[in-house]
């Protein structure tokens, strides 16, 4: 049997009748936002307001580079997370094209280019550098 004990940043199992162990170091973590009654990924806005919503932790501050993307799945879905040296943004993985992983396309000046077919979206918003009316989800990170 195990317990668990949880604050904002971090937790802890440890069995149940053992003793407790110290509280770790705390590290700063890439956490996308999360939003209970639509069972989903929370886009970054929603008109204007907050539903019940949660953040999910997907990775350490410091585990993208600069100038990269990275994709982790959250609740069933593939989320690329890019940091562009200040600040991390997060949108849907796969390019609405043909599904190729933007979280392996290259990143410049805040634009990610589909690795199979160059479609470019802003890593701000999502928005495809082409079409304006066409974009993948973005999240608030």
């Amino acid at each position: 049997m195990f317990s668990a004990c949880a604050s904002a940043m971090w937790l802890a199992v440890w069995p149940k009748n053992g003793p407790v162990p110290p509280r770790p170091q705390m590290v700063k973590r890439i956490v996308l936002n999360y939003n209970v009654r639509a069972n989903c990924l929370a886009p970054a806005s929603h008109n204007g307001r907050r539903p019940v919503d949660y953040f999910v932790t997907v990775a350490q501050v410091g585990s993208i580079a600069a100038g990269q993307g990275n994709t982790f799945t959250v609740e069933d879905r593939m989320i690329a997370v890019f940091y562009d040296g200040e600040n991390y943004f997060a949108i849907d993985d796969l390019c609405p094209h043909m599904g190729a992983s933007l979280g392996a396309g290259e990143v410049h000046d805040g634009i990610v280019t589909c690795p199979w077919h160059a479609w470019r979206f802003r890593i701000t918003d999502g928005t495809w550098c082409d079409n304006p009316k066409l974009s993948v989800k973005h999240y608030e990170v």
